[in-house]
């Protein structure tokens, strides 16, 4: 380990500051292109001890566990900056784009993982950048609303007067693993999800929230936020969001867009990208709980969904009845193994790590007119896109996730 002085030129993908020392490349969390800083240099990282110049597009963060935690990383970023950085990056990697949709700085997340951890305190919170041993402990987070927070603080405060044991991912033992907090934004609806091991857990029916409450078990040994079954506790086992006049049923186990307000925006660009007539026929691909396939649904002749989570299906359908939408089937498959079906335009929104490479072949195959593919991840979607061999017709990037450096981008896809 040596400390050396580095002037910042630039952002990696994980958000972290790049300077070179020697022409050795060093990326170091929590730094902004133009800050000179006194870093640590270990053999494969590097960590920031002081500050010596401040770059001008420093803001001073609202987070007083900036600089431990990891959930928010560009906090110190001026937000017009962070949207300017992620503009830069669909422009590198697609050429062009249209301009990047901003969001709400803060509160805007529905949904929130914290890790229950224990070594001289019992914690709830969340881990350091790339730390899987090391958790900050938590009190309130600016990017949930303060009712989420209020119910953070009673399950801690309740953990801990309980002495409930939490459990030890090494030793294999204990009981509390997760915590996950969701919250329908535009229903005013909560539900507090809390994920143990096997083991009994009677203390959780003497646990008392304005909320709906969950108990969800699961035996992996993996260190995963979501269980094999689960219970309501108190009141119901999901929560109701609203998009565009559209209800959604959301479980604990299934995928819903983590910011609500722009998950609106992104089902108006899918809507704006498709320009439905009413005749075509057109297929939701990795659809969750159906969302964009239900807000189509009455632009089209007719709709299908495909999903991998049976669970997500089994919402998917309930949420079309409930919205009354009756020109939509949905089926549980991968969508590499759900063989040929005929469609105009196809809506893609896998997961970050993209498609498979079957997927992609049996997209060619079916050969829509209009491919919609909306990506967590640009990187992968670019791969994607070149493999699919459409051209690009539109790019549009939605700010989902401030203060981080992940990117949401919808390409227009037309055949060639």
């Amino acid at each position: 380990m040596v400390v050396k002085k580095i002037k910042i030129e630039h952002l990696d993908r994980k958000g972290r500051g790049v300077g070179y020392v020697d022409g050795r490349k060093v990326a170091i969390y929590f730094t902004v292109p133009g800050d000179i800083v006194k870093a640590k240099i270990f053999k494969r990282s590097a960590r920031l001890i002081e500050i010596l110049e401040p770059s001008p597009l420093r803001v001073e963060p609202r987070c007083e566990y900036f600089g431990k935690c990891g959930g928010c990383k560009w906090q110190n970023i001026r937000y017009s900056e962070q949207l300017k950085i992620k503009q830069n990056v669909i422009n590198s990697l697609f050429g062009h784009s249209q301009k990047i949709l901003p969001s709400d700085e803060f509160r805007y997340r529905n949904r929130m993982d914290f890790i229950f951890w224990d070594d001289e305190e019992k914690k709830l919170g969340l881990r350091e950048p790339e730390r899987y041993d090391k958790v900050v402990d938590i009190d309130r987070c600016l990017l949930i609303s303060k009712e989420c927070n209020h119910l953070l603080r009673e399950i801690k405060g309740f953990v801990r007067e309980k002495k409930i044991s939490i459990y030890d991912f090494k030793k294999r033992e204990g009981l509390l693993r997760y915590l996950v907090i969701r919250e329908g934004k535009f229903t005013n609806e909560r539900m507090v999800i809390l994920l143990t091991s096997m083991r009994e857990f009677n203390e959780v029916r003497e646990l008392k929230l304005d909320c709906n409450i969950v108990w969800s078990r699961t035996s992996t040994l993996s260190d995963v936020s979501y269980g094999e079954e689960y219970f309501a506790i108190r009141g119901k086992d999901y929560i109701r969001e609203k998009l565009l006049d559209f209800y959604f049923r959301i479980t604990p186990n299934t995928f819903f867009q983590t910011n609500s307000k722009q998950a609106e925006k992104l089902c108006k660009i899918v809507l704006d990208f498709s320009e439905l007539s009413g005749n075509e026929r057109v297929m939701d691909l990795y659809c969750g709980v159906g969302t964009f396939g239900i807000v189509l649904a009455q632009h089209a002749e007719y709709v299908v969904g495909i999903e991998s989570s049976k669970e997500a299906i089994k919402n998917a359908r309930i949420n079309a009845k409930e919205n009354g939408i009756e020109n939509i089937e949905f089926y549980a498959s991968k969508v590499e193994k759900m063989g040929y079906r005929e469609a105009d335009v196809i809506i893609i929104d896998p997961p970050r790590s993209g498609l498979h490479p079957k997927a992609i072949r049996v997209i060619k195959r079916i050969s829509p007119k209009k491919i919609i593919y909306v990506s967590c991840n640009p990187k992968t979607q670019k791969r994607d896109i070149e493999a699919l061999n459409y051209k690009i017709e539109e790019v549009k990037p939605i700010d989902m996730f401030p203060h981080t450096p992940h990117i949401e981008n919808v390409v227009l896809l037309v055949r060639g």
